[in-house]
């Protein structure tokens, strides 16, 4: 690795925080203008399936089965285990299902359009949106309780390079890895299921491993050089120290999980292929955010507490608070995002279950959500960057007046959409903007008394 020796990592951040940034804007404008695919375990609908004999071309049945007019519809092949039966998968998006004579029409159809492959149903069942949308709460609660866990056990084990901060620059590089893998589905239009729940907690596991490697040894060469180095030189020095490692054990899996692919793409294994290729792309993000992000952040934040205090801003009373409340926005307002945008490829379970009263396009309602996240993570990073600035005591009022005011309106949104239960979520949002006030209001009165 010897074009690493002499590579900054810390100099070049700009370029590695911008191309996430543009990744995220173009994978946003993609779900907005194509859509997501989205399964019928999150949508509702039909899924029936067939087993049959010979070769069968998966275009002409679904073309066959789009002329009876019942929806959209989905085709997938597969196999039986222990047999040598060929499956294949016919997935009808709808509200309330198919009905028994809507079944029957299908297996009609297809039996009748290719009576030589000896076509029979096996099995048929019906997902209402309802259900589909429990599913997808219950893996959006296994995705967030794993993203607090990490911060926790983060935060705990690295105390000696700043603790819950930390965790926080490791959760924003995780949330990359996540985008990632979220964007390789919507790019090449994998189903959104179960299968990608478990490629993002799978990725997440792996990412963090090599994160905590490489603070690991940030920890170490901080202990060994004692003061001797700058945090941007513990930073370059443990990159290039873990780097080979890294690369090397990120290898041997991507390998394994290439050559998965590649035969899941020739024999036609879709579920294998949905698993091992956004596998294998989240692996690369990985290697990225660990050695370009995770680092980096630490360094950003440690040069930024290392900048001389007036005595005034070193007393600065509503400090603690400020800081409190900057490093729990970005976390909330991380977390919220990734839940916004697999929202917004939910759009069309959204829509079944959901009443739009309002009558406006659930692409507007998202739209205003990544607004007002965007801006939580604004205020929250100014939070923490004028949390000892009494001069900027003033403006940090002004930003949390605003964080209630966008609040309360989306709270009242939440509650004509989808009812009063959703004013219980009001107080909650309303606490870190209230917090976030008092502190900016404590600097304020300090800053008077000078």
């Amino acid at each position: 690795m010897k074009i690493m020796k002499n590579f900054d990592i810390v100099e070049n951040k700009r370029v590695f925080i911008i191309i996430p940034v543009v990744l995220l804007a173009v994978v946003i404008i993609f779900t907005l203008v194509f859509g997501a695919v989205v399964s019928i375990e999150f949508t509702g609908g039909t899924i029936m399936t067939y087993s049959y004999t010979g070769e069968l071309d998966f275009g002409q049945i679904k073309s066959e089965i789009e002329d009876l007019d019942f929806g959209s519809v989905n085709i997938t092949g597969g196999s039986a285990f222990n047999t040598d039966i060929e499956l294949i998968n016919v997935a009808f998006s709808s509200n309330e299902g198919l009905s028994a004579e809507q079944l029957s029409s299908v297996t009609a159809r297809l039996a009748a359009a290719f009576p030589e492959n000896g076509i029979m149903l096996e099995n048929s069942q019906n997902v209402s949106p309802s259900t589909g949308l429990r599913f997808f709460l219950k893996c959006l609660v296994a995705f967030v309780f794993a993203f607090i866990l990490f911060i926790i056990y983060i935060a705990l084990r690295f105390k000696k390079l700043g603790g819950w901060s930390t965790g926080v620059f490791a959760l924003l590089a995780l949330s990359v890895d996540v985008m990632v893998v979220v964007s390789v589905f919507i790019f090449f239009r994998l189903p959104i299921d179960a299968i990608f729940m478990a490629v993002v907690l799978a990725i997440m596991g792996y990412s963090i491993n090599n994160t905590i490697i490489l603070y690991d040894r940030i920890r170490e060469n901080k202990t060994l050089f004692a003061g001797k180095r700058s945090p941007r030189q513990l930073v370059n020095l443990s990159v290039r120290q873990s780097l080979t490692r890294t690369i090397n054990t990120t290898v041997t899996t991507a390998a394994a999980l290439l050559v998965l692919s590649i035969v899941a793409m020739i024999y036609d294994v879709n579920t294998i292929l949905n698993f091992a290729f956004p596998m294998l792309i989240g692996l690369i993000s990985g290697v990225y955010t660990t050695l370009c992000l995770s680092g980096t952040f630490w360094v950003m934040w440690q040069e930024f507490k290392a900048k001389p205090e007036s005595p005034e801003s070193r007393n600065a009373p509503g400090k603690t608070i400020l800081n409190a409340v900057g490093i729990l926005g970005v976390i909330f307002a991380g977390i919220n995002s990734i839940l916004i945008f697999l929202g917004l490829t939910n759009i069309e379970l959204l829509d079944d279950v959901v009443p739009n009263v309002m009558g406006l396009p659930w692409h507007f309602y998202y739209l205003f959500a990544f607004a007002v996240v965007g801006y939580s993570i604004f205020a929250s990073i100014m939070a923490i960057i004028h949390s000892a600035v009494l001069e900027k005591a003033n403006f940090l009022k002004t930003l949390g007046i605003i964080s209630i005011f966008l609040a309360v309106v989306f709270g009242i949104m939440d509650v004509i959409e989808i009812g009063l239960r959703a004013a219980v979520l009001l107080p909650i949002n309303l606490a870190l903007p209230i917090l976030y006030i008092h502190g900016a209001l404590k600097n304020f009165k300090a800053f008077g008394r000078r």
